[in-house]
C-alpha cells in the first residue's frame, strides 16, 4: 500500500506503508513513463547530498534530470511536510549510532570528535513542533542515559 503525498502530471511521491526501511525516504514515480526513483532526506539536515546517488536512487526506467530535480525540489522545499509523514508512517528517524550536536536549539548532523558531538542511543520526532527527542549515554560512563531535545533545521527563506 502507498500514500500519496503529492500528485502532479509528471510524478507521484509517496510513502510505502509496507516494508519501509532507513534512511528516511520518499517514492517517485510516473506509471505512464515506467520509472521510479527514491529520495532520502534526513531529521538533522535541510540540504540534499551533494553526491549524486546518495539522495535519489533509481528504481526503474529513466526519468530526466528534470524530474529528478523537480522531485527532489519539491520534498526539500516541504521537508517538514515529508517529516511528518515518514514518522507517521514509519515511526523511525533513523538516527540511531548517529552523531549529532545541538546548536542553538537545533539537532545538527555531526562527525565523532567534534565539540559537543554525541552518538545518539534512540530517537523520536514530535510532530507538533517539529522536535527530536533523543537519548545517548554519557562520555566515561556506563549506562547514564541523557535525554534531550531539539528542533529540526529548517530552510531559510
Amino acid at each position: 500500500m502507498k500514500i500519496i503525498y503529492l500528485s502532479t502530471a509528471q510524478a507521484n511521491i509517496v510513502i510505502k506503508t509496507r516494508n519501509e526501511h532507513c534512511e528516511p525516504h520518499v517514492h517517485a514515480y510516473n506509471v505512464q513513463q515506467n520509472w521510479e526513483f527514491k529520495v532520502f532526506f534526513s531529521f538533522i539536515s535541510v540540504t540534499a547530498p551533494a553526491i549524486v546517488g546518495k539522495f535519489f536512487k533509481a528504481i526503474a526506467g529513466k526519468p530526466s534530470k528534470k524530474q529528478v530535480e523537480g522531485v527532489v525540489n519539491e520534498v526539500y522545499s516541504n521537508l517538514d511536510t515529508y517529516r511528518r509523514a515518514w514518522w507517521s508512517v514509519v515511526g523511525k528517524v533513523c538516527l540511531s549510532n548517529q552523531y549529532v550536536v545541538v546548536v542553538d536549539g537545533f539537532l545538527l548532523e555531526a562527525m565523532p570528535g567534534n565539540s559537543g558531538a554525541v552518538r545518539v542511543h534512540s530517537a523520536s520526532f514530535n510532530p507538533s513542533v517539529v522536535e527530536i527527542q533523543f537519548d545517548y549515554f554519557a562520555h566515561g560512563t556506563r549506562g547514564v542515559k541523557i535525554f534531550a531535545s531539539a528542533k529540526c533545521p529548517v530552510m531559510e527563506g
